[in-house]
């Protein structure tokens, strides 16, 4: 249930700084900006490998994301009560303003892990905003 690895996300001072020193030095390829808004001062950026994989670049000053890494999930309802049955804290329920249901955890170390469900009739991936390798 939990065997799709969709992104993971790492924080930074300057985003775009460091959107560009992923593109100049590991030759990844910028694909997404959400743009700044009212409660965040810099852009996220999405950066893809050649074989497609993701990184977000969240700022380190926007609170409302910290690092993490995201699986996808066909059905969300299965995976949280899977969850739930292994008496694991879940948070931060929510459907997303395009539909996606998402839920967050944290290991036992502390890392915080986002649980994913696009469902059909929904854009299914950020990929459908950014190009295919």
């Amino acid at each position: 249930m939990f065997n799709k690895l969709d992104h993971f996300s790492v924080s930074g001072s300057d985003t775009k700084k460091l959107a560009e020193w992923y593109q100049q030095n590991l030759g990844l390829e910028i694909v997404m900006e959400i743009p700044p808004s009212k409660n965040r001062k810099q852009s996220i950026y999405y950066i893809q490998t050649k074989e497609g994989s993701l990184i977000e670049l969240v700022p380190s000053s926007y609170s409302k994301v910290k690092p993490h890494f995201t699986f996808e999930v066909e059905n969300f309802e299965e995976a949280v009560k899977e969850l739930k049955s292994k008496m694991i804290p879940l948070r931060d329920f929510r459907v997303t303003s395009i539909g996606w249901k998402e839920v967050f955890l944290d290991d036992p170390a502390g890392n915080e892990i986002h649980i994913l469900c696009r469902p059909k009739g929904t854009p299914q991936h950020i990929k459908t905003f950014v190009k295919k390798p």
